[in-house]
C-alpha cells in the first residue's frame, strides 16, 4: 500500500513445510497485516505473497543506513511462533 514506508521480505525456514516469506513492514498508522497481504495478492503471484506480516514502527538500520538484516533475523526468530498474517 502507499502507506508503507519500507519493507523487507526474506524467506525464513519454518518447520517441515519449508521456507516461508516473512514481510517486515514499516507503515503509517492504520495499516494492518491483512491490508499488506490484500495489496500484494491483488498485484503479484500467490507464491510471492508473504506468509506472515510483521508490522514495525521502523526498519532497523546499519551504520551505513541500510536495512539491518541481522536485526530482522533475530526478531523473526523471536516471533517465529506467532500467528501467521
Amino acid at each position: 500500500p502507499p502507506e508503507v514506508v519500507g519493507c523487507r521480505v526474506p524467506a525464513r525456514p519454518e518447520g517441515p513445510a519449508g521456507p516461508r516469506l516473512v514481510a517486515h513492514v514499516a507503515a503509517k498508522a492504520g495499516v494492518g497485516p491483512k491490508d499488506v497481504v490484500r495489496f500484494c495478492a491483488d498485484r503479484i503471484p500467490r507464491y510471492m505473497v508473504p506468509d506472515r506480516v510483521e508490522l514495525l514502527d521502523d526498519l532497523p538500520k546499519t551504520a551505513t543506513a541500510k536495512i539491518d538484516r541481522a536485526a530482522l533475523g533475530r526478531r523473526a526468530e523471536q516471533t517465529a511462533g506467532d500467528t501467521p498474517r
